[in-house]
C-alpha cells in the first residue's frame, strides 16, 4: 500500500512529527511504502502531486488535522476530488478543536480509540460514515532490550494545566452559574477517581449537571443552545481528570524519588519533596532518555478508558511503566496498573522499587500481550477494508 501520513508541527512539543516517524517504519515493515506530508502550505496541491507520481491507497490524519481540506477553484474536499480514502485517528474528545471531527465525505472515515468519544461524535454529527471506535495498535517500533537502566527513579513526563489556575480562568471568563456548574461537574470527576472511577466518566459529567442550571446558563449566555452548552461543558472539564490524577501523583509518591517533566508545575515547586526533580523539555522526539530509568515512568491518561501511546512508547523502548488506565487488561496486569484511591499507587510503586527487574518482566509479558491482541498487520487491514468502500 502507499500510505500518506499527515503532519501538524505545531502542537505542543510537537508529538506528532515524532509519532509518524515512528509509524513511518512500522509500515514499511510490513511492506508499504510512506510519505509523510506537512499539513502547512499548498496541502492540496502536493497530496494532488503526490497521486498523480505514484498513486496514494490510503491518508492518515492525526486528530483529524487537515481532514476538511478543499480545492481552491471548486471547494470540493481533496478526498472527493482524487477519491483517496482518509482515516481520521481521533484520541482527542469531539469538542476539543470541532473543526477536525467535521469532514464528511464517502472517502473520509473518522475513528476513536475510545467508544464513548464515538458515541458522542456520532450523537452530534449526521455523517455519510458514521464515527467508528477502533483502537489502534502500537505506533512505536520495537527496540533491542537495553540493558543500563540508569536512576534510581520513577519518570512523570506530564505537562500540567493547574486545576486551581483552571478554576481562576473559568471565574474570571464565565458568568457565575456557569462557572458553578464547571466546578459542580468538576468536583463529581475528581470525587469518582479518588473512589476507583466506578461510574462512567460522561455520565458522572451529565448526572453532575442540574437540568435547572443549563436553563440558568441559556438565559445568561448569547448564541448558546442546550447542545451547545453540553458541549461547552464536556470541552472544559476534558483536561480536569488527568490533571486532577497528575497532581495526586505528587501527593501520592511524595518520599519517593520521582523526577517530573513537563510544564506548568510552578506552583509545586517551592514546596515539593526534596526527592522530587522538576525539568521540562521540548520536543518529543527528543524524551527517549525518559524511558530508560531504573524504575520506569508513571503515565496518566486522559480517559480512563485509554492506554495512552506514552505507555506504548515505554514498552517499545523496553521500558517499565505504571498506568492509571482502566483499559480490560489492568484486572490481569494488576500491578501494572493504580487507581485514585488513596495508597493505591504508592503501593504499585513500593514493588517495582522492591524488584524492578520482576517489574519489566511483567511489562514486557503485557507488551507481547498488546502486540498479540492489536496487532499491526490488523491495522492495515483495516485500511485496506476503509479504502476498498468506495472502489
Amino acid at each position: 500500500m502507499n500510505i500518506v501520513l499527515l503532519n501538524w508541527k505545531d502542537g505542543e512539543n510537537d508529538p506528532f512529527s515524532y509519532i509518524n516517524s515512528e509509524l513511518k517504519l512500522r509500515f514499511e515493515d510490513h511492506g508499504c511504502i510512506v510519505d509523510i506530508v506537512s499539513t502547512e502550505g499548498e496541502l492540496a496541491q502536493n497530496i494532488f502531486l503526490l497521486d498523480y507520481q505514484k498513486g496514494i491507497d490510503a491518508v492518515i490524519a492525526h486528530q483529524g488535522i487537515g481532514s476538511n481540506t478543499r480545492l481552491a477553484s471548486n471547494g470540493k474536499l481533496i478526498w472527493d476530488e482524487l477519491k483517496i480514502c482518509l482515516i481520521c485517528l481521533h484520541s482527542d474528545h469531539p469538542s476539543q478543536a470541532p473543526q477536525n471531527h467535521l469532514a464528511d465525505s464517502k472517502y473520509v472515515f473518522h475513528t476513536y480509540c475510545i467508544e464513548d468519544f464515538a458515541i458522542y461524535s456520532n450523537s452530534t454529527s449526521d455523517r455519510i460514515n458514521p464515527a467508528i471506535f477502533h483502537p489502534p495498535p502500537s505506533f512505536y517500533k520495537s527496540r533491542q532490550k537495553n540493558n543500563t537502566q540508569i536512576g534510581d527513579y520513577f519518570v512523570f513526563p506530564k505537562n500540567l494545566d493547574s486545576i486551581e489556575n483552571t478554576y481562576l480562568l473559568w471565574k474570571k471568563a464565565l458568568p457565575d452559574i456557569f462557572y458553578k456548574t464547571l466546578r459542580d461537574a468538576s468536583a463529581a470527576i475528581i470525587e469518582n477517581y479518588i473512589k476507583g472511577d466506578p461510574i462512567n466518566h460522561n455520565t458522572v459529567i451529565r448526572d453532575s449537571v442540574s437540568i435547572r442550571n443549563i436553563e440558568l446558563i441559556k438565559n445568561v449566555s448569547y448564541n448558546m443552545n442546550e447542545a451547545k452548552i453540553w458541549h461547552y461543558i464536556y470541552q472544559q472539564t476534558d483536561k480536569i481528570y488527568r490533571n486532577a490524577a497528575s497532581e495526586l501523583v505528587l501527593m501520592e509518591l511524595a518520599d519517593i524519588p520521582l523526577h517530573i517533566n513537563g510544564r506548568g508545575w510552578e506552583r509545586f515547586m517551592p514546596n515539593a519533596s526534596k526527592l522530587h526533580k522538576f525539568s521540562t523539555f521540548n520536543t518529543a522526539s527528543g524524551g527517549d532518555y525518559q524511558f530508560h530509568s531504573k524504575y520506569g515512568i508513571i503515565d496518566v491518561v486522559p480517559h480512563k478508558d485509554f492506554l495512552h501511546d506514552r505507555t506504548l512508547r515505554a514498552l517499545a523502548h523496553r521500558g517499565g511503566f505504571l498506568s492509571n488506565s482502566g483499559i480490560f487488561y489492568s484486572t490481569v496486569f494488576k500491578n501494572l496498573f493504580f487507581s485514585g484511591i488513596k495508597g493505591n499507587l504508592r503501593a504499585k510503586a513500593e514493588s517495582v522499587i522492591s524488584d524492578p527487574l520482576m517489574h519489566f518482566d511483567q511489562c514486557q509479558i503485557f507488551y507481547k500481550a498488546i502486540e498479540s491482541s492489536l496487532p499491526f498487520d490488523g491495522f492495515i487491514d483495516f485500511i485496506k477494508t476503509c479504502s476498498l468502500k468506495n472502489v
